[in-house]
């Protein structure tokens, strides 16, 4: 960085492109992803299909993601980011205006593929980029605060989309949804910048130190070796089952709430609760890993289990179990990313974190699709949700096994430094 970068008087333009990230993830992941579900039973009614069919787009959209990663990373140090979101945001937006159209169920497995392509950046790359960019001070908290979004718009965008589909049907809630995705993902867009330098600042956090090259040593197990041993499957098979699990049951928290005879109002009210410890648990679990790792998956797989036997009993428990139930569970998916994130690095170390943590995240990324689609054919094969619940509290036990092995097992790796140059 040049001497005579400025550093920015007042509010710095890192924090307006801190909102915008924000914005732009709960508006696009949030409401792609997150308020997804909620869709489910009135399209696959409309349409004569079953919730499997109609959820399998969702598996398209995530395997999409998984595929594009590689590409959208390099498209990401090419373009302007104004150019990206602009175009993610068109994408998206008329991905939801199309489906308001669909007649047939395979239609939808199209903007699985769009759809995967929007959130690829929405969802993985957009705020985690400019974050680095933008903040060389507390990077891991503004990164939390950005990835948290995601269940903020779970959190907005499920009552919203319950409202509209009740009061106007689901076709015209598709449409709505579409033109805040487009208004907000423009204006968004607009407003950010790829790097500090674009508005002739230093990152917030940067002194404006020495321009000579600072040496550090970063210890770990190099990808090479990583990728091919048992605690890399391990980890891999830790971040996949709890993904699985979160991302599948957490699509049909709608339709088990609209089961139990819950209205469509109040099992969107059931979604934001999910969303709600999604939220919580992220920073919180997440800042327990820091310290105490074994407790934080014992306590998110103790949530798991938990949320589970509640939302089984929710009719001898009343109605207000439904709730408590999904917010339970949602603290035990929120602590999905940060966990996994933190497992990998403590087994492999820093050497080659990058690399090595990117084929975690991509497994995550095919669980979570997977689980979607598995759960809506089990509900179809069972005609009911209690199987769903049960194996997934049997899964929550063996998901903090794995991790206990993992652990374990790492402590076996080699540990070798290599002299980076920043």
């Amino acid at each position: 960085m040049s001497d005579n970068m400025k550093s920015s008087r007042g509010i710095h333009y890192g924090y307006v492109v801190l909102v915008c990230a924000c914005v732009f993830c709960a508006c696009i992941a949030g409401n792609t992803i997150s308020a997804a579900g909620i869709f489910f039973e009135k399209v696959a009614g409309e349409l004569g299909v079953g919730l499997g069919n109609i959820s399998l787009y969702i598996t398209i959209m995530f395997l999409t993601m998984t595929v594009f990663l590689p590409f959208a990373g390099k498209i990401m140090e090419k373009y302007d980011v104004r150019l990206i979101t602009i175009a993610v945001a068109l994408l998206a937006a008329g991905s939801y205006f199309a489906m308001s159209k669909f007649t047939s169920v395979y239609q939808y497995y199209i903007t699985g593929f769009t759809l995967g392509i929007a959130n690829t950046f929405a969802l993985y790359l957009i705020g985690p980029m400019l974050v680095n960019r933008w903040f060389k001070a507390r990077t891991g908290f503004y990164l939390g605060i950005v990835m948290a979004f995601s269940g903020v718009g779970a959190v907005v965008f499920n009552p919203i989309a319950g409202y509209f589909i009740s009061n106007y049907g689901w076709r015209s809630a598709y449409m709505y949804l579409a033109l805040i995705i487009l208004v907000a993902g423009v204006c968004c867009g607009l407003l950010l910048r790829s790097r500090p330098q674009d508005k002739g600042l230093r990152a917030i956090g940067d002194t404006g130190g020495s321009a000579a090259a600072k040496k550090v040593l970063e210890a770990g197990v190099p990808a090479s070796v990583a990728l091919k041993s048992a605690p890399f499957f391990l980890a891999c098979l830790f971040s996949f089952c709890i993904s699985v699990i979160g991302g599948g049951v957490n699509q049909y928290m709608a339709p088990l709430a609209a089961n139990y005879g819950f209205e469509l109002s109040a099992a969107a009210m059931v979604v934001s609760a999910y969303a709600m410890g999604n939220m919580f648990g992220k920073p919180v679990l997440g800042a327990i890993a820091d310290k105490f790792l074994k407790a934080s998956i014992w306590t998110a797989c103790g949530a798991g289990v938990l949320g589970m036997v509640i939302l089984l009993n929710v009719p001898k428990l009343g109605f207000w179990s439904m709730y408590v139930g999904g917010i339970i569970f949602g603290v035990a998916v929120g602590s999905c990313m940060p966990i996994s994130a933190i497992v990998v690095r403590r087994i492999f170390g820093g050497r080659d974190y990058p690399a090595i943590y990117s084929y975690n995240q991509m497994m995550t990324a095919i669980a979570s699709g997977v689980g979607a689609m598995l759960i809506g054919f089990v509900k179809d094969l069972t005609g009911g949700f209690q199987q769903i619940l049960t194996i997934a509290a049997i899964v929550y036990i063996i998901i903090g096994i794995i991790g206990m092995i993992a652990l374990s097992t790492g402590k076996k790796l080699v540990w070798l430094e290599r002299e980076e140059i920043n």
